[in-house]
């Protein structure tokens, strides 16, 4: 990888929304804002990642409340203003019929679902995960055109992106299988060079919201 062209993306996942605290499965279609929690933590994040970050240069989000309140406070901590781009690529995996469930119930109807339809799909990833929802596949697909396009927008630059924990899972997980799962305003960055003849990604640091707190 080039060092000039090799682009940042730091992926930070929302603070807490009441929804968080209380288990509830929570998509594309829900809109919640954050929990009082949520708001500390988004503040506490924004001090600190403008110290760890100061020349990161834009900011994306997905255009959720919880996402945006989030992006927001970082916003206005490194450039003095609300500066946010949104973009419909980085929303929560589309969930159908498991939206505004609890986990154990979203676990009962994707098992259900998926014994129904385990025959139909020869890929398991372009099966849609839930009734009504979208596959593996199709998340991770627009995960990456998003990160792609942004490397090849801002070569050599930071830029910080506010997005959901199912569909940066997934993306992650499918070019780094141990990427770790990401809690409620961690941070962890992602290198990216278009241009690289082997492997346009690399995985960087983790950041635990715990160890901004330090």
């Amino acid at each position: 990888m080039s060092v000039q062209s090799t682009t940042t993306i730091l992926y930070i996942r929302h603070a807490e929304t009441p929804n968080n605290a209380t288990k509830m499965r929570r998509g594309e279609k829900t809109n919640e804002p954050l929990s009082d929690i949520g708001m500390l933590q988004a503040a506490t994040l924004a001090y600190h990642f403008a110290r760890k970050y100061p020349d990161t240069s834009m900011m994306y989000t997905s255009p959720k409340l919880r996402t945006i309140q989030t992006a927001t406070e970082i916003s206005t901590t490194l450039f003095g203003k609300v500066d946010l781009k949104e973009d419909q690529r980085l929303i929560e995996v589309v969930s159908g019929l498991q939206e505004d469930t609890s986990y154990e119930e979203a676990a009962r109807i994707s098992e259900d679902y998926n014994r129904l339809i385990v025959d139909t799909y020869s890929d398991p990833n372009d099966r849609p995960q839930f009734p009504g929802g979208e596959s593996n596949n199709q998340a991770i697909e627009r995960m990456e055109a998003f990160a792609l396009e942004i490397a090849e927008t801002h070569p050599g630059e930071k830029i910080a992106t506010v997005t959901h924990a199912h569909a940066l899972d997934l993306f992650l997980k499918n070019l780094f299988p141990e990427a770790p799962r990401l809690k409620n305003c961690d941070v962890i960055e992602l290198f990216c060079d278009p241009s690289s003849e082997d492997n346009a990604f690399t995985l960087g640091e983790h950041r635990k919201f715990s160890d901004w707190k330090v």
